[in-house]
């Protein structure tokens, strides 16, 4: 490694385009070592060696070969200037993929490996240019390169460039030179030329600009992006390597037609023929070459929608006990799954996963959003199953509290009975009435009559009117994601109480006989909190919905077991090298960030209400204070105090015409002097102390905190979202409604109990906004449980590899003169 003293490498540095990008500072600051040059025929290293340097070419060139097991040379790479070397083999078991050697007077900048991983971890974009492991991934996953081994994935990797491309750029046109093939990571490219092979569209996981390179012609087309793009370029030397080696694998053509197999799959089935081209513009190529491939989980929510190409695989579903209750092979071409996911969101039906190596094309709700929004005559012919268009159809009635795709599985209100009830009273005050006037309207005269029949309509009307919408008002729901119950008193009182599924423990249903007759319970729905249970009073068709709850809640700790055993699973196979990990990115277009939350959408809707919110410490924080009508409550005596003083001050001064020869004038300007800097500083204390006061909501914990002015007394409650089972809010009067305030309960399983935001502006925005956070926090808190399994699993297999291989790399060989 260089030290401090070392000479400015940054010009030749900036020639290398792995380090395109950075800043002259970073690169400044890159350490690297320049030995005298190499001579000709020196061999850097020999295959299977430690991997520990990474050379940078600068002069000269340098050839790598893999030799298999009978010593026949099988694969050969020419570095040339400005190409790194070495890269590949970072984070390697099985150390240097081929012996490198220079074939004539070379120049190198070596970098050692302290340096290389200390350069990788400093931002994203080293990452990838350095650790191939998701470049690898990438490839793997590509149908085009099917027939290479896992070895074959890896040389290649350190091959290829990955290039990031804007929207309307073009890629190369008719007559030029073929030096290239370009390999889809993300996006949407046109390819334009004459034939009746054009226009096509190519997305993720596909592979262009083959033809011309294996055929050793010129371009035949124009290649367009018509989107943001994230794509690897290929060198047509390497491409002439696998057409040596493979010679049947059909190289310089579609490893398939993704036009063929959606118009095999039955939501696509009616789409026309220019509507099948460009919808595989927005679908993703997917190949998964190793066995047991879990390609759908049983329980866990879906955006996708998959059509089987070739290979083998099997579903299945299990019930709540984990016994299987359906098996069916998939091994034709056209079968599809996921319809319910990608038009609705909702959770697999089904797990599936491969016996052999598949090829499968899928596309994300969103590109399918994008698409039929590109494509509007497109919609009508989608073929889609009549449940899931009918959920479709509720769901675009979204309301208020709803998420992104979160569909609503119970949404109803008490039982009928609830209302009858509420209006017998009504009925005996009519009944009541009714007699008074017939035993009255014999003695009244006709005027009398109207006047009595007005009061009864104008009494009774509005009460039943009120009962009425009092009870459509009140529902309980359950969700895909949540329960969740709704209270509501027209201008008088509203909460609504709600907890995440995988927060639900257990259940208790009470019904009394006349309740079994009319078809309703009451269902007290339990969490880990000591107070705060959530009740379904009255709850028609009670076993039903407790069905789909216990479904439901299966469903979602279901899917926690599955991600942990996908996790277990990939890493026994990675670190025992059973096959590489494919890698996909969620959707084939690159699409905008991921949906802010409640708060953010709120706050864009409403600028005024937002403008007196505390200013947050970071962009995950979010600052509520009381609502203003907590500080006039604070304020108004004190601001009244102070302008009563005010105007008697002026009004005393205006009598004895500013003089003080008066002692009862001179006393009570002084007192009203007094008055008036003592309530202004009350006035000043309270706003202080109604300013110090914070709500508070970060992507890790909720908080209250009481500050008095001056430094004086703090009072600090802080939960973390982990610890929260259910979030309730209300708003507990007229001026509530109309002033849109309330309180917010937050219940933990904590010994604390119960953490109240009280007098908090739009209280259900608040609310939402924490469970939006909770349900953010319980997926990093997943993906952070399982990467320490990851870990866990890795050390020990790494370790058992150690002692049963033993140092099996031999020595590096340096390079020498």
């Amino acid at each position: 490694m260089a030290d401090s003293t070392q000479p400015d490498f940054s010009a030749k540095l900036r020639r290398f385009p792995i380090f395109d990008g950075l800043s002259d500072e970073k690169v400044r600051a890159i350490r690297v070592g320049a030995p005298e040059p190499v001579r000709r025929n020196t061999m850097l290293f020999k295959q299977g060696s430690p991997a520990n340097r990474l050379f940078l070419v600068l002069e000269g060139e340098i050839k790598l070969t893999y030799v298999d097991e009978q010593g026949q040379e099988r694969l050969v790479r020419l570095v040339q200037p400005y190409e790194v070397l070495g890269r590949l083999e970072l984070d390697t078991l099985e150390g240097q993929l081929g012996t490198a050697r220079t074939t004539k007077r070379t120049r190198l900048l070596i970098m050692d490996k302290v340096e290389m991983r200390r350069l990788r971890n400093s931002s994203e974009i080293m990452r990838d240019r350095l650790d191939r492991s998701r470049v690898i991934g990438h490839l793997r996953s590509v149908p085009y390169f099917a027939p290479l081994s896992d070895f074959e994935i890896k040389w290649f990797a350190d091959v290829v460039l990955p290039r990031e491309i804007e929207s309307d750029e073009i890629l190369y046109h008719p007559g030029d030179a073929a030096d290239r093939i370009f390999i889809m990571r993300q996006g949407r490219v046109r390819l334009q030329g004459s034939g009746p092979d054009y226009p096509r569209w190519v997305s993720a996981g596909a592979v262009f600009g083959d033809r011309s390179v294996a055929q050793q012609s010129t371009r035949l087309a124009l290649a367009v992006a018509e989107t943001p793009c994230r794509l690897y370029t290929l060198p047509d030397r390497d491409l002439r390597q696998l057409q040596i080696k493979y010679p049947k694998a059909g190289w310089g053509q579609d490893a398939f037609s993704a036009e063929r197999v959606l118009s095999l799959a039955p939501l696509f089935a009616d789409l026309k023929a220019e509507e099948m081209r460009k919808l595989s513009g927005y679908t993703m190529r997917i190949h998964l070459h190793r066995t047991q491939s879990t390609i759908a989980r049983q329980g866990v929510i879906n955006s996708h929608y998959y059509v089987f190409v070739r290979g083998r695989a099997v579903s299945h579903a299990e019930d709540k006990e984990g016994r299987e209750v359906a098996r069916d092979l998939i091994d034709e071409e056209g079968t599809a799954f996921g319809e319910a996911g990608v038009i609705n969101s909702e959770t697999f039906e089904l797990t599936v996963e491969s016996l052999t190596a598949t090829d499968w094309v899928r596309i994300h709700r969103l590109d399918l959003d994008q698409f039929l929004e590109d494509n509007p005559d497109a919609r009508e012919r989608l073929t889609i199953r009549k449940d899931i268009q009918e959920r479709a159809e509720a769901a675009k009635h979204r309301i208020a509290w709803q998420q992104d795709g979160e569909s609503i599985l119970i949404r109803t209100r008490r039982h009928w009975i609830v209302l009858v009830r509420n209006m017998i009273p009504i009925l005996g005050v009519l009944l009541l009435l009714l007699i008074l006037y017939l035993g009255l309207s014999y003695f009244l005269n006709e005027l009398a009559n109207w006047l009595l029949t007005l009061a009864v309509v104008l009494l009774l009307a509005p009460v039943t009117v009120w009962t009425l919408f009092d009870y459509l008002n009140d529902f309980h729901n359950i969700t895909n994601r949540r329960i969740l119950h709704e209270e509501k008193v027209i201008l008088l009182y509203e909460r609504r109480s709600e907890a995440p599924l995988d927060k639900i423990q257990d259940t208790d249903l009470v019904r009394p006989w006349w309740a079994k007759l009319l078809g309703y319970a009451d269902v007290k729905i339990n969490t880990a909190a000591e107070i705060g249970a959530i009740h379904f009073d009255y709850l028609p068709g009670a076993d039903e919905a407790l069905a789909i709850l216990d479904r439901e809640t299966n469903r979602a700790k279901a899917g926690v077991r599955a991600t942990s055993q996908s996790s277990i699973r990939k890493q026994l196979q990675s670190r025992l090298q059973i096959g590489l990990e494919e890698q996909t990115d969620e959707r084939a277009l690159i699409g905008p960030p991921l949906p802010s939350g409640p708060y953010e959408e709120s706050k864009g809707r409403s600028q005024v209400r937002f403008a007196f919110q505390p200013k947050p410490r970071d962009e995950h924080e979010i600052i509520w204070r009381k609502h203003w009508l907590g500080l006039l409550a604070l304020t108004i005596i004190p601001f009244l105090t102070t302008v009563a003083a005010f105007i008697i001050f002026l009004v005393v001064a205006g009598i004895t015409g500013g003089g003080v020869s008066g002692a009862l004038g001179a006393s009570i300007m002084f007192i009203a002097v007094l008055a008036f800097f003592a309530s202004l500083g009350w006035m000043l204390w309270n706003f202080a102390d109604w300013r110090n006061d914070h709500y508070i909501v970060t992507d890790q914990h909720i908080e209250h905190l009481e500050m008095r002015p001056l430094w004086l007394d703090e009072i600090r409650k802080r939960t973390s979202m982990e610890r929260v089972e259910n979030v309730a809010f209300r708003r507990p009067g007229p001026l509530a409604f109309i002033f849109d305030y309330g309180d917010v309960v937050t219940q933990t399983a904590a010994t604390e109990g119960q953490l109240i935001f009280r007098y908090v502006p739009n209280p259900s925005i608040v609310q939402q906004e924490i469970f939006y956070r909770m349900e953010r926090y319980q997926e990093r808190l997943k993906e952070r449980q399982s990467k320490e399994i990851e870990n866990d699993l890795a050390d020990w297999i790494a370790t058992y590899h150690e002692l049963s291989n033993g140092d099996h790399y031999g020595q590096v060989v340096n390079p020498t003169n």
